[in-house]
This record gives C-alpha cells, structure tokens and sequence, in this order.
C-alpha cells in the first residue's frame, strides 16, 4: 500500500518537474522573441531618427514645431490656414505635403515652449518624453519583463517614434489619470484637463469622473482646462478661437482636403464614407457604437462598480470607438489596453489561456497591418479598408462579456 503511494508521488512530482521545465523553455522562448522584436525596433528607431532629424525628412512634428514658432511671432491665424501652416513647414524641409492643426488654442499653450530649442533638439527632446512615459506606465502594468519587452516592440509604439505624432503623450496623460485616480483624484483630474487638448480624447476621462463621484478629480479637471483656455485668451485673444472654428469649417467643406491622409484615419464615419456610404449614414452608426460605450460604461461604473483595471481597458479601447476623429497612431491605446488586460488575467488566474494569446497577438500586430491593408485597397479596389474597427468592437466586447461573468471584480474605491 505504502509503496503504491510512494510510487504514485514519484510520478507527480516527475511530472510536475516536466511541466515546469517546459514552461520555463516556453518562457525562454518568448523571451528571446520579445529581445528579438525590441531590438528591431530599437534598430528602427534610431535610423528614423536620423533620417527624419539630421536628414530632414518629413515628420508629424513639424507641424507642432512650426505652430509653435508661429505662435511664438503671434501669427495665430497662420496656425489654422493650412496653405500658411505648409508654408512654414517647408522652411523646415521640403515635404511634399502639409497637414492641418486641428488643435484648439489650449494645445498652443501646451506646445508653446517647443519652439524655444531648435528643431532637432525639441524633437529629440519631444520623442525621450514619450518614450520614458511610456516605459513607465509599461514597467508599472507589466505582470512580468517580458509584456514590457513587447509593449515597447510593438507597431503602434513604433509608429509614433517613427512620425513623431504625440500619440505616447497620449496615451501616458491618459493612463496615469487612470492609475492616480484613486491615491491623488485632484492630480488624475489636472492631467485629464492637459488632454482635453483633445477633446475627445478626454471625454470618457471626464464621463467616469462625473458618473463615478469623483468631485475631487472633477475639480483638478475643470480648474486645469479652465486655466489654459484663460492663458489662450491672455496670449492671443478671442481671436484664436475664431481663427480655430473657422479652420474647422473649412474642414468639414473640404477646402483643405488636400493636407488630408486618408490612411491614417480609422474611425467609423470615414471608414464607412469611403466604401461608398451617405455621410447620414455614416454617422448614425458612430452614433450609435459611441452610445454603446457611454450605456455599457455607465453600466460597469455605476451598476458593476468594477475595478479600475477593467474600467481601464474599457475606456482606453471605447475612446477610440467613441470619436470619429480617430487616427492609426491612436491604436497606441489598443496597445496598452491589451497589457492591462493581460494583468487582470495575471491577477484573477496567473496563466493566459491559448487561446486567448492568440486573439491578444492578433490586436497586438493590428496596427503593422492597417497601413498596408489601407494602401492595397485603395491602390486595387480604389477604396479605404479600415481593419482597426472591427477588432476594437471585438475587443472591447470580450472585456465586457468577461466582466459579466466575473462576479470577483474588486469595488471602485
């Protein structure tokens, strides 16, 4: 009997020895591929670093610096006429397109201090603070190194080193109002109100302070915002604004469609627009999947009270499903989603299904894809193909129908 019982532990503690072995060769493994990837896109980042710095290539930067430099000569109305803003931008290098500033004078102020260091310099300077942000949100989120490794690999980062968008400043002002919300409310509130530069970045921000209760966030929002619309004001005047809702109207008209990239765009108006769709159309259906957002995010806030990590992925992946001004760059905020979702799966069960790695690969590599995707079909079909939407839907509902199903979810404090 005695020895039937021993015989019986010996094999399961050979068998668990084996089990931990292979995990740890599996572990071995993805290590080595995420030192594999980080190291591309290290490689990367330098050579678009020279290339769009000391070589003078085109980059989204251009068009804070020169905005900046504009404002700094108090020619505001030059910051919202594209055909002036291309002009200055042409003094930088020869790009052979502009852009519009579609920023309201709040990001003037913000941006502001940029021209006061050369180009190159506040490029390089604008660049490390991104990427610092980001590694520490990354480094603060990640269950283990090697999510870290990944984060830092991933296309969407890679995409905002590459054009210099300010897409990681984003998404580190966002998250850390998120992660600060509960110890410091007034500061997780100020740092909404900076990123209410974009509007509709901030919303789902300020939606879950005001239906969560949380008057001290709401404050620090609305002295924050209320501060820099004052400094617009006392900088420049009314006039900023009007120069700024004209440059919107011209917009909407299509006078400066010609500084538009199409593949960049990823909302559901402009996805739907291009397949041939009405515009009322089009829109009735942003209408109504921002509406889902707001409804099932009232319902996890108020009805749920579900933890900040789950509100997190939710609001980090409904802003982008919520806006119609929507960009590739923004799927920087998929990126972080998929991390903070990997460490509430940490957190409630400490392994990763397999198949759930492979749906997080997948939203992981969306962003390699969409600009290739974009540019097949518009050079085949001759329409914009928008593969970003779907899986954002997709995503975003499976962190809903987990968050249903869990009845662990720790109370909102």
């Amino acid at each position: 009997m005695y020895k039937h019982e021993s015989s019986v532990k010996n094999k399961m503690n050979k068998m668990i020895k084996t089990n931990k072995m292979i995990n740890t060769n599996k572990m071995k493994h993805l290590n080595a591929l995420a030192n594999i990837c980080l190291t591309i896109t290290m490689v990367i980042v330098v050579a678009v670093m020279y290339f769009t710095v000391f070589a003078d290539r085109a980059c989204d930067f251009d068009q804070f610096w020169a905005a900046s430099k504009l404002a700094s000569e108090n020619k505001i109305e030059s910051i919202y006429d594209a055909d002036l803003l291309f002009t200055e931008i042409q003094k930088i290098n020869n790009r052979p397109t502009g852009l519009t500033f579609r920023y309201p004078p709040v990001a003037i102020v913000l941006m502001y201090p940029i021209a006061w260091l050369p180009h190159s310099t506040a490029f390089v300077l604008w660049s490390l603070i991104g990427c610092v942000g980001f590694f520490y949100i990354v480094k603060r989120l990640s269950p283990a190194g090697i999510w870290t490794k990944m984060a830092m690999a991933s296309p969407a980062f890679l995409l905002n080193i590459m054009y210099g968008n300010n897409g990681l400043i984003n998404v580190v002002l966002l998250s850390t109002s998120l992660l600060t919300l509960n110890s410091f409310p007034f500061l997780a509130g100020a740092l909404a109100g900076i990123l209410a530069y974009k509007p509709h970045m901030a919303f789902l921000l300020f939606f879950l302070f005001l239906v969560g209760r949380h008057y001290k966030a709401l404050i620090g929002f609305t002295v924050t915002l209320g501060t820099l619309i004052v400094l617009s004001w006392l900088l420049w005047g009314l006039n900023s604004w009007e120069h700024f809702l004209g440059m919107l109207y011209n917009v909407s008209a299509g006078k400066y469609i010609k500084y538009v990239t199409p593949y960049s765009i990823i909302s559901i108006p402009h996805t739907l627009g291009v397949l041939g769709s009405t515009r009322l159309i089009a829109y009735v259906l942003q209408i109504l999947v921002s509406l889902y957002v707001v409804c099932t995010l009232f319902w996890v806030i108020v009805i749920k009270k579900a933890n900040i990590d789950y509100l997190a992925v939710l609001i980090l992946t409904g802003t982008m499903l919520f806006s119609p001004y929507i960009q590739i760059y923004d799927l920087i905020l998929l990126n972080l989603s998929i991390l903070w979702y990997i460490k509430i799966l940490y957190d409630e069960k400490k392994v990763i299904p397999r198949k759930m790695k492979w749906f997080l690969f997948i939203f992981w590599t969306i962003p390699f894809f969409q600009i290739p995707v974009s540019l097949w079909s518009v050079a085949t079909v001759g329409v914009y193909l928008s593969i970003s939407i779907p899986f954002l839907l997709i995503f975003y509902t499976l962190t809903l129908s987990r968050l249903w199903y869990n009845n662990s979810s720790k109370i909102l404090v």
